[in-house]
């Protein structure tokens, strides 16, 4: 598990339930392989991707998008406007206002109404329906379906797929026992039960509570307050804005924190990390890595891939054994030297050297004033401004060019150009 956290952005990894939580503020992405599911959330924008039910779902305060194939179901609503689409019962319901048009081939029904027209066809749901304007009763024993709306108010009760749709307006609360899904939404507010993938969100704005037992996790969050309890990966991470404290047994890590001081001590990644405001420090012999940083000034040292970061703000050592490569920089001006591909690279702003012995090439170039040479296609090209000098003999080319007046010789093609 890795976390970094600067302020109220916190970055939470871990590959125990293979879990990533992003939160800057009210801001909060979590991504979850264990119950597969993917959470967005923004404060009331919030969607929200399982495959465990195969779930989807993503709401911007009063609009709500739920897709789901468990009962092969999908509903959209974006206040008044619904439309649910469902392969349990073989039911659509489009719902644009007081116009509703019901299809619904389990118990072969179509029902199509715009306010106080209306026409039913049934061969054998045992179907009443009674309206008298807005307001509409619609009974039938034969997918067990009872549908009740005054307007913008909607009761939907059906033991086929065992969904209950309640909604007034914004507020709407479905229950469902075919994925054993509890949703409960008044705009802003939401509260979602499922026993399917064992999960419960709780959400009235910033405020949040998950809890989930498919790979055992809590979230309660206010705010920028944050609780996270899992005994999937045995993880507790207890925050109040800075102020935050995480307990794994998992990874074997503890992290404390009080606003911008931070220590973190873990025996899974072998892990000493100890912080206060920029200066970092950071021990660990898992990947065999030391950092020391006081602000720009950061120290790196590794011999997992080898390697040796020393940097105090724009100046910058890197020294590698693992690709075999140098490279010190100071701004504009660049050095690497590499024995991997066999490349030097030295760099004052535009002037550039470049010396390789991978593909044979040799390239100098001080602004538009360049030069290269190279054995490996055998081309040796010379550039001053508009003047180009190439010579290669991997193609048999030459050409010489002085601006718009080009000479190229070429016994590859067999062509001779001048112009």
């Amino acid at each position: 598990m890795t976390l970094v956290r600067d302020g109220n952005h916190m970055t939470l990894v871990s590959g125990g339930n293979h879990m990533t939580l992003m939160s800057d503020g009210n801001h909060i992405t979590l991504v979850s392989d264990g119950n597969h599911m993917t959470l967005m959330s923004d404060c009331i924008h919030m969607t929200l991707v399982s495959d465990g039910n195969h779930m989807t779902l993503a709401s911007d305060g009063y609009h709500m998008t739920l897709v789901s194939d468990g009962y092969h179901m999908t509903l959209v609503s974006n206040g008044n406007h619904m439309t649910l689409v469902s392969e349990g019962n073989h039911m659509t319901h489009v719902n644009e206002g007081n116009h509703m048009t019901i299809v619904n081939d389990g118990d072969h029904m179509t029902l199509v109404s715009d306010g106080n027209h209306f026409t039913p066809v049934s061969d054998g749901s045992h179907m009443t329906i009674v309206s008298n304007g807005f307001h509409m009763t619609l009974v039938s024993d034969g997918n067990h379906m009872t549908l009740v709306s005054d307007g913008n108010h909607i009761t939907h009760v059906s033991y086929g797929n065992h969904m209950t749709l309640v909604s007034d307006g914004s507020h709407m609360t479905l229950v469902s026992e075919g994925n054993h899904m509890t949703i409960v939404s008044d705009g802003y507010h939401m509260t979602l039960v499922s026993n399917g993938n064992h999960m419960t969100i709780v959400s009235d704005g910033n405020h949040m509570t998950l809890v989930s037992d498919g790979y055992h996790m809590t979230i309660v969050r206010e705010g920028n307050h944050i609780t996270i309890v899992s005994d999937g990966y045995h993880m507790t991470l207890v925050s109040d804005g800075y102020h935050m404290n995480l307990v794994s047994d998992g990874n074997h890590m503890t992290h404390v924190s009080n606003g911008n001081h931070m220590t973190i001590v873990s025996n899974g990644n072998h892990m000493t990390r100890v912080s206060n405001g920029n200066h970092m420090t950071l021990v660990s012999d898992g990947n065999h890595i030391t950092i020391v940083s006081d602000g720009y000034h950061m120290t790196l040292m590794s011999d997992g891939n080898h390697l040796t970061l020393v940097s105090d703000g724009s100046h910058m050592t890197i020294v590698s054994d693992g690709n075999h490569m140098t490279l010190v920089s100071d701004v504009n001006h660049m050095t690497l030297l590499s024995d991997g591909n066999h490349m030097t690279h030295v760099s004052d702003g535009y002037h550039m050297t470049l010396v390789s012995e991978g593909n044979h090439m040799t390239h100098v170039s001080d602004g538009y004033h360049m030069t290269l040479v190279s054995d490996g296609n055998h081309m040796t090209l010379v550039n001053e401004g508009n003047h180009i000098t190439i010579m290669s003999d991997g193609y048999h080319m030459t050409l010489v060019s002085d601006g718009n007046h080009m000479t190229r010789v070429s016994n590859g093609n067999h062509m001779d150009h001048c112009e």
